[in-house]
């Protein structure tokens, strides 16, 4: 049905504005982004906000539900800040339509709406690795003659003691 599918695209468009991303008490602004104008470039540098390990909620600030979200996991970065792409582990993370409680087996990332102001992400990464990055992707409609245009937003966060998974040991972070 077209109006279905329209509807669709029409929930899944960009924030006006990047979102910030909301970790337990830490509020971070995308550290790349392309909403509303042309891709960045990474930067040169970077330092890494740090989150105290444990459980934390992890929230994109927006009522758009993004088309897709995606966790990079790194072990390390080099001096500039810079990961390791060679040692990275992505995730495609699972949309739910509803709230559940915890990931399941099998699944490292998972997200669903949080009302209308927030869209929930649980992650638990299979790897020890303490430097991560949360793209999420929206679909921009018709801005181009090709058609819709895909815009995100990245950001970017370290845990200062990254606890393993795989060894029978949880991640924590839900």
């Amino acid at each position: 049905m077209p109006g279905t599918v329209w509807r669709q695209v029409s929930e899944r468009t960009p924030p006006p504005e990047p979102p910030l991303l909301e970790i337990g008490d830490l509020e971070l602004t995308p550290f790349l982004s392309t909403l509303g104008r042309n891709p960045q470039s990474p930067p040169e540098s970077f330092a890494w906000p740090e989150l105290e390990n444990g459980t934390a909620q992890v929230r994109i600030l927006t009522g758009n539900s993004p088309i897709r979200v995606v966790l990079l996991s790194f072990p390390r970065v080099d001096e500039r800040g810079i990961p390791d792409e060679s040692t990275s582990t992505e995730e495609r993370c699972v949309e739910q339509p509803q709230p559940r409680t915890g990931v399941s087996a099998g699944e490292v990332c998972v997200y669903h709406p949080l009302g209308d102001d927030a869209i929930h992400v649980q992650t638990r990464p299979h790897r020890c690795s303490a430097y991560h990055v949360l793209q999420a992707t929206w679909i921009r409609p018709g801005q181009t003659p090709d058609g819709p245009v895909e815009e995100y937003v990245s950001y970017a966060w370290k845990d200062s003691t990254p606890t393993c998974v795989g060894e029978g040991t949880s991640h924590g972070r839900q």
